[in-house]
C-alpha cells in the first residue's frame, strides 16, 4: 500500500445547527400517499357494492383517476406472503401524482381524498432538505500528519479518538463515556463474524476507501449514484477494518450491505426485505422536511429545520414494521435533527409507542463536551436510545476528492448516533449468534439495550431521549439472564399511566389494554380487578385486557402485582374511567333567510362524523361527513339536523339533533311620526308638545331628537319636549322638527307654533 498523508476533514457547521446532519434533497412534493380502507382491486371487483360504497368510490375515481399501488405485489408471493403485507397496510396504499398541479390544486385534492370514506389517511409527500444548504467540509491543514500520526502503514491510526466506542469512563475531557464496545469484542462473534449491517441512505460510502469493505450486496438504483461524506461516515462507525490504522468499527468483521433509500413512495426497504433473513441490521441515515407546527412542538426561528423521522411518512413506518414483525430485522432510525418534541398533542399520537409502534429504534443523539441533549436532537419517550451527537471520528469523503485515506474527528448529528445504535445492535447480534440464541426479535432487542443502557449525565426530564446503549452489560445479561449486570433487588411495578379515560362501545365489546410491560425486574406478572363492571384476559401477561361492555360506564380500577426473580413484589394501582359516548353540536338555533351559517359536532371518542339535515316535512334536503357542517342559504322553516359519530366498525356511535329555525325576513319601513300639541301659544305660558304616538314598522323601540327655529331654549324629554315662549313686540311662528329613529330608518315631522306679541316692549336694557 503506498503511504500517503491522510487527510483529516472536518464538517463545520453553518449557522447555529449542527453538523453532519441527516442526508436529504430538496425536491418539490409531486405526489400524494393514499391508504384505502380496502384494497381498490377488491373494490372494483365487487359487484354488489351497498350504494354509499359505489357513491365513494366514483367519486375517488373521479377525483384521482390513476392509483398506483406503492407496494405491488410480486408475483412470486404465496398467500401467506401476501397475508403478511396485508397484516401492515402494504397492499393498501396507493400514489396520486400530483407533478402537474400548483400548491393550491394539491391542498384541494388533499381535502377531498380525506373526505372520501373510502380513504383511511392522506398526505402528501414531505419536503426533502439540501444538505449543502446546511454543512460545509473543508479540509483540516495538518502538513506535519504524516510525520505525526502516521504508522507502519503509511496511515494514522484513529482509534484512540474513537471514544464512543470505549469504556463508561467520559475520557479526553469529555463528560460522556462510550458504549463498551472494545470489552465486548472478547466475546465470540464480538468482532461482527456473523453480522449483516445493510446501510440505506441517499448516496453510498465510498467504496475505493482503504479503510472500508466493498459491499456484499449493493440494492436498488445506484448506477449513476456517487459516493458522499455521509453514508462514509456511516460506514466508518458500523463496519471499518481493523487493519491497524484509521478507525475501527463496530462489526469490522460483518457483511456490510448498501440500499439506497429512493423515494417515501419509492417501497426501496421492502423491496429490500426479500433480500434480508432473521437478525440483519438495517440502519437507516434519513429525515424529512416537516410541516408547519406550532412553536412548543418545534423551537426552531426557521421552520424549515423543523425536520421529522422517516417514520413521519406512514408509508415507510408500515414498511419497517414489515421488516421488523415479518423478518425479524433490526431497523435503526434516526429520531432527527429538528429539536422536535415528538410527544407534542401535535402529533397526535403517531409516535406513541402505545398508539404505534413498528419495532425500529430511534436514535437521539447526545453532546459529550456537557453530557446531556444535543441541542438540534428529536426528544420525547418514542426516542429509545441516544449516542454522541459530535465529536465523532469516522471515514470520510468530500464528494469531489473521494480518496483513499480521508477521515474526520466531527462527524455529527442523529447522523452520527444512529450508525453508532446500530452498530452496537449489530455486535450484540452476532454475539448472540455465536452463543446459538438466534436471532434476537428486534422489540426484544431494543428492550434489552434500553434496559442494560445508561442514561445521559446531565438529563433533562422534559426532552428525553432514552439510554446510551451498554454492550458488554448487554451480552452479560444475554448470555446469563438470570445474573443481569445490575441486580435489582426489588422488581418495580410500572403503569404506562396512573388514571386513563375511555369511552364504553355502544355495540359488542372493546378489549382495552392496560400496560405494565415497563415494570422492572418483573419476572412475573399478575392483574387483578378492584373494581368496576369490566372483566379482565391475559391476567398473567405484561399487558392485561380489560373488557369493555356496551353501554357499561363508570370507574375500574386493577393492580399489577410483580414478581422478581427472588419473589419480591411490589403493586401499582390504575385507574379506568369509562365514559358514554356523547356528541355535542353547537351552532345558531335561528337565523334569517338568505343567511348561511356552520354547526359544529364535537363527540368524546374519535371517529366518522354524519350529518343529515331534514325539512319541516321529514324530507332530506342536505348530507355532510366532517365535523363541520357548513349550511349554504335555505328557505324559511325549521329543519331538524342530526349530528352522529361512530368508529369504522361502528363499536361505538351516537348521535344529537339540532333545531333551526330560518326565519324570514320581516318587511320594514320608515317610522311612522305623529306631533300633538298647540298650533298657538301666548308668551309666558309653557307649551308641550307630543311625539310619543310615533310608531315604528318593526314595532322596535323608537329614539326621537327635536330642533327648533328660531332658536328658543327646549327641555326636550324622549317623545316630548317643553318651551316657554318668551316675552314679544310681534308675532313669531316657530318651526319644531322632530326626528324618530329606530335604529336603522328615520323620520321627521314639522309642527308649527305661533307665539302673539305680549304688547309689552322688552324691559330697556340697564345703563351702568
Amino acid at each position: 500500500m503506498n503511504s500517503t498523508i491522510t487527510k483529516l476533514l472536518l464538517c463545520a457547521t453553518i449557522g447555529a445547527l449542527f453538523s453532519g446532519p441527516l442526508q436529504a434533497k430538496e425536491v418539490d412534493s409531486s405526489s400524494i400517499t393514499v391508504l384505502l380502507r380496502t384494497t381498490l382491486t377488491a373494490l372494483e371487483s365487487n359487484k354488489k357494492l351497498p350504494e354509499n360504497t359505489s357513491t365513494a368510490l366514483a367519486q375517488l375515481e373521479h377525483i384521482a383517476p390513476r392509483l398506483d399501488a406503492i407496494f405491488p405485489i410480486p408475483m412470486t408471493y404465496s398467500k401467506d406472503d401476501i397475508a403478511a403485507m396485508e397484516r401492515h397496510n402494504l397492499t393498501r396504499y396507493y400514489k396520486v401524482d400530483t407533478s402537474d398541479k400548483t400548491t393550491d390544486a394539491v391542498q384541494e385534492l388533499l381535502t377531498e381524498l380525506k373526505n372520501n370514506p373510502l380513504v383511511e389517511l392522506a398526505q402528501i409527500t414531505p419536503i426533502r432538505v439540501n444538505q449543502d444548504d446546511m454543512i460545509s467540509v473543508s479540509p483540516l491543514k495538518k502538513p506535519d500528519a504524516k510525520k505525526v500520526l502516521a504508522g507502519e502503514h503509511g496511515f494514522p491510526d484513529y482509534t484512540s479518538l474513537q471514544h464512543y466506542k470505549h469504556g463508561l469512563i467520559p475520557e479526553a475531557g469529555y463528560k460522556l463515556g462510550g458504549l463498551n464496545s472494545i470489552a465486548a469484542r472478547a466475546y465470540p462473534g464480538g468482532d461482527g463474524e456473523y453480522a449483516r449491517v445493510i446501510s440505506t441512505e441517499w448516496s453510498h460510502w465510498s467504496y475505493t476507501h482503504a479503510d472500508l469493505p466493498r459491499p456484499f450486496i449493493e440494492h436498488g438504483d445506484t448506477g449513476d449514484s456517487t459516493p458522499d461524506f455521509h453514508d462514509t461516515g456511516s460506514a466508518g462507525i458500523m463496519f471499518s477494518k481493523d487493519n491497524g490504522f484509521g478507525t475501527t468499527g463496530f462489526v469490522p468483521k460483518a457483511q456490510a450491505g448498501y440500499s439506497q433509500f429512493d423515494h417515501p413512495e419509492g417501497s426501496s426497504l421492502f423491496k429490500l426485505a426479500q433480500h434480508l433473513q432473521p437478525g440483519d441490521v438495517v440502519q437507516v441515515g434519513i429525515h424529512f422536511g416537516g410541516p408547519t407546527m406550532p412553536p412548543e412542538a418545534c423551537d426552531r426561528e426557521d421552520e424549515g429545520s423543523c425536520f421529522l423521522p422517516v417514520e413521519s411518512v406512514r408509508s415507510v413506518a408500515d414498511e419497517i414494521s414489515y421488516l421488523t414483525e415479518e423478518k425479524g430485522v433490526h431497523v435503526i432510525i434516526a429520531a432527527g435533527n429538528g429539536s422536535v418534541n415528538l410527544d407534542h398533542p401535535f402529533f397526535e399520537g403517531q409516535y406513541d409507542r402505545n398508539h404505534y409502534d413498528s419495532g425500529a429504534i430511534y436514535a437521539g443523539a447526545a453532546d459529550p463536551t456537557e453530557g446531556n441533549r444535543a441541542s438540534f436532537s428529536e426528544y420525547g419517550n418514542r426516542v429509545d436510545l441516544f449516542s454522541w451527537g459530535w465529536h465523532v471520528t469516522t471515514t470520510s469523503c468530500d464528494g469531489v476528492d473521494c480518496a483513499e485515506d480521508l477521515y474526520t474527528h466531527t462527524f455529527s448529528g442523529t447522523s452520527s448516533a444512529n450508525p453508532i445504535i446500530a452498530g452496537a445492535v449489530a455486535q450484540v447480534q452476532s454475539i448472540a449468534f455465536a452463543h446459538g440464541l438466534g436471532a434476537i426479535p428486534p422489540k426484544k432487542m431494543r428492550q434489552l439495550l434500553v434496559k442494560t443502557g445508561h442514561p445521559l449525565p446531565f438529563p433533562d426530564p422534559q426532552r428525553p431521549i432514552g439510554m446510551q446503549p451498554d454492550v458488554d452489560a448487554a451480552v452479560k445479561f444475554l448470555l446469563n439472564e438470570q445474573n443481569p449486570p445490575v441486580v435489582v433487588d426489588v422488581p418495580e411495578a410500572i403503569l404506562s399511566a396512573d388514571v386513563i379515560h375511555t369511552v364504553a362501545p355502544t355495540g359488542g365489546t372493546i378489549n382495552f389494554a392496560l400496560d405494565g410491560s415497563e415494570s422492572k425486574g418483573a419476572v412475573k406478572y399478575q392483574w387483578e380487578q378492584l373494581s368496576g363492571s369490566t372483566s379482565l384476559i391475559n391476567v398473567d401477561q405484561s399487558i392485561a385486557k380489560a373488557v369493555m361492555k356496551a353501554n357499561e360506564v363508570g370507574e375500574n380500577t386493577y393492580r399489577l402485582t410483580v414478581t422478581s426473580a427472588t419473589g419480591k413484589q411490589s403493586s401499582a394501582i390504575l385507574a379506568l374511567t369509562i365514559a358514554a359516548p356523547v356528541i355535542k353540536i353547537t351552532g345558531p338555533t335561528s337565523i334569517m333567510e338568505g343567511e348561511s351559517t356552520t354547526l359544529t359536532a364535537l363527540a368524546n371518542f374519535a371517529g366518522n362524523y354524519i350529518w343529515v339535515v331534514y325539512n319541516a316535512s321529514g324530507q332530506v334536503v342536505m348530507q355532510g361527513r366532517r365535523p363541520e357542517l357548513k349550511l349554504p342559504p335555505l328557505t324559511a322553516g325549521i329543519y331538524r339536523i342530526t349530528g352522529s359519530a361512530e368508529t369504522p366498525y361502528a363499536e361505538r356511535k351516537v348521535s344529537a339533533e339540532h333545531n333551526l329555525t330560518i326565519k324570514k325576513p320581516i318587511e320594514t319601513g320608515p317610522p311612522t311620526v305623529v306631533v300633538s300639541g298647540p298650533t298657538q301659544a301666548t308668551a309666558g305660558t309653557s307649551v308641550t308638545l307630543d311625539a310619543s304616538g310615533s310608531s315604528a314598522a318593526n314595532d322596535a323601540p323608537l329614539s326621537y331628537s327635536w330642533k327648533v327655529w328660531p332658536q328658543l331654549p327646549l327641555a326636550a324629554d324622549g317623545a316630548q319636549v317643553t318651551f316657554t315662549p318668551p316675552a314679544l313686540t310681534r308675532p313669531v311662528e316657530y318651526l319644531f322638527t322632530v326626528t324618530a329613529s329606530d335604529g336603522k330608518l328615520t323620520s321627521q315631522q314639522y309642527h308649527f307654533v305661533m307665539v302673539e306679541a305680549s304688547g309689552t316692549p322688552p324691559p330697556a336694557p340697564v345703563e351702568e
